[in-house]
């Protein structure tokens, strides 16, 4: 941990991970972008907890004999492939309308007169 916590002060931005990394397998630095599915869990919870240049340590792999040093160098929004411009203005319309429903219902309902007889 105390090796960690010394590679922690030595880094200040993602790129700082490559000389740092540096004779180390390809394996050991992974700096890829992958969509939050694609992410293992409990690698994908830490990351959650993180602001971008953010590091943590928190994570162990093998029986606790590897630490996994984890820095968010940055987040992008979750693109949809499948989602058209017409898919994403029938939604909003959609949102629109029921907006204006609740509203008249609301409406409705504040000058609705009961009676029993």
């Amino acid at each position: 941990m105390s090796a960690a916590e010394a590679l922690k002060a030595k880094i200040d931005v993602c790129d700082d991970l490559y000389g740092v990394a540096k004779g180390q397998p390809e394996s050991a630095l992974d700096r890829g972008s992958l969509a939050p599915a694609d992410i293992p869990q409990d690698i994908a919870i830490e990351l959650a907890k993180l602001d971008p240049g953010e590091v943590s340590t928190n994570l162990t792999r093998s029986n606790g004999e590897t630490l996994v040093f984890l820095m968010l160098c940055g987040r992008t929004a979750a693109l949809n492939e499948e989602t058209d411009r017409e898919t994403v203005a029938a939604g909003l319309r959609q949102q629109q309308l029921t907006g204006l429903s609740d509203s008249l219902l609301e409406q409705l309902r504040a000058d609705a007169r009961i009676e029993y007889k």
